[in-house]
């Protein structure tokens, strides 16, 4: 599937999901897609997200965020009665225990964005991420009908498109 379509698909999903909070449907869980701006802990250790000063403030140690506190992922999560979602790269040591994924599952990668070009990760890996949890059926997967979908991406395609002279090509 090109990243068109996962595109239009995805949106859908947003949609869909965003349809049932209008209605008064009470979300319990968060997806999180995007880059430094919602990534609660996506990039490896060695990245400098993992030292100080970065969360110092809050949660008052290094956790992977780029931020020396809460991002809008915690506010958001927060704002619903929700713990901020598992990152998905440290998602096998949550799938099996009791409360396990049941608030949500972050994708967002710092660092990433629409483009391809973006490694090791892009929006579109993101989504195919999502995609294989969805057709591996986990029971822990919190329900979709039941979720909120976060998206915030593009402030590296502004970064990449100017370091290319303004061109598109990368």
């Amino acid at each position: 599937m090109d990243s068109i379509t996962k595109s239009v698909f995805f949106s859908l999903f947003v949609s869909a999901i965003f349809s049932g909070m209008l209605c008064g449907a009470k979300a319990t869980s968060l997806f999180v897609f995007g880059d430094s701006y919602v990534d609660t802990g996506n990039r490896n250790q060695s990245a400098q997200s993992w030292n100080s000063p970065y969360g110092m403030t809050w949660p008052r140690r290094p956790s992977g965020r780029f931020s020396n506190g809460r991002l809008l992922t915690d506010y958001l999560a927060q704002a619903m009665g929700t713990s901020s979602p598992v990152p998905y790269a440290h998602l096998q040591q949550y799938i099996n225990l009791p409360e396990g994924v049941k608030d949500g599952i972050n994708f967002a990668f710092a660092g990433s964005g629409v483009f391809a070009g973006y490694e090791p990760t892009n929006f579109a890996t993101q989504v195919d991420q999502f995609e294989e949890l969805l057709r591996a059926n986990l029971s822990g997967l919190p329900s979709l009908t039941d979720s909120v979908v976060l998206l915030s991406t593009g402030g590296n395609d502004y970064l990449l498109y100017l370091a290319a002279n303004g061109s598109l090509q990368v």
